[in-house]
């Protein structure tokens, strides 16, 4: 049984923390974090014992650090710099000591450390967003691997498993295309629909009006690429060859130049 232990409080972190605390081969060896609040909210909602930092690091063979992208580097440093950190084989019998953080856009090297103590690192990346830290890891999301020790990508490659989701390896040197990807899949749709908000504006739709008509439209595009892919999920004029039709966006396109 692996003891994982948690630092953060998130979004990610209590999302992890709700699924994790739910499957039979994981204990979750405590939680840690800045806001003593949502800690404690947390640890209620979990059934997790609320410690220090420098305690769950001792305490857990797995580690998660689930803070902001920013903060992974000084957490790590912080906590590597403690005098009784465990290194990776300071336990006879105890796993190996693994850390691992969430970020898409950090590979393992933000961790380095606590690899320089000897833990082993990886990156566990999901492609899906955590609206609240009550979401849950959506069945059938990809989480992206990267770690250069094959027994800890391996055991993450079985968790996202358990979290009915599917891994994929991915090397360290794709990770900022990767994550280029990810923040066009996620964010520019609602920065088209924000244009095309705008060019109803000027046909007499309220700004709330134009959402509520042009969600449906966008809910359907998605729809139509999950059930035929690319480019046959794709519809409307370019797909027709409507020539005419195009010149006509373009002209009214070309008279909004912020659009």
């Amino acid at each position: 049984m692996r003891r994982v232990g948690i630092i953060g409080t998130g979004r990610i972190a209590g999302s992890l923390a709700r699924a994790l605390v739910a499957l039979p081969d994981v204990e979750i060896a405590g939680l840690a974090g800045r806001g003593p609040d949502r800690v404690a909210a947390l640890a209620r909602a979990t059934g997790v014992p609320v410690c220090s930092a420098d305690e769950v690091t001792r305490a857990a063979d797995l580690l998660l650090i689930l803070v902001s992208d920013g903060a992974i580097g000084p957490v790590a440093a912080e906590l590597a710099a403690s005098a009784d950190l465990p290194g990776g084989d300071d336990q006879a019998g105890l796993a190996a000591r693994w850390v691992v953080h969430c970020a898409g856009s950090w590979g393992p090297e933000v961790l380095a450390p606590l690899t320089a103590r000897g833990w082993e690192a990886a990156t566990w990346h999901p492609l899906q967003a955590f609206p609240t830290a009550q979401s849950s890891p959506m069945i059938g999301a990809t989480w992206t691997i990267t770690s250069d020790d094959e027994p800890l990508a391996a055991y993450l490659e079985a968790l996202t498993g358990q979290l009915h989701g599917r891994p994929h390896r991915l090397a360290a040197q794709h990770r900022a295309a990767y994550h280029a990807a990810a923040v066009m899949a996620a964010n520019y749709p609602a920065a088209l629909v924000a244009h095309a908000v705008a060019v109803l504006g000027d046909c007499g739709f309220p700004p709330d009006r134009a959402v509520q008509a042009l969600l449906p439209l966008a809910h359907g595009a998605l729809d139509a690429l999950s059930e035929a892919g690319v480019p046959g999920g794709l519809t409307g004029p370019v797909m027709r060859g409507d020539v005419a039709t195009i010149t006509s966006h373009l002209r009214i396109l070309d008279e909004r130049p912020d659009t």
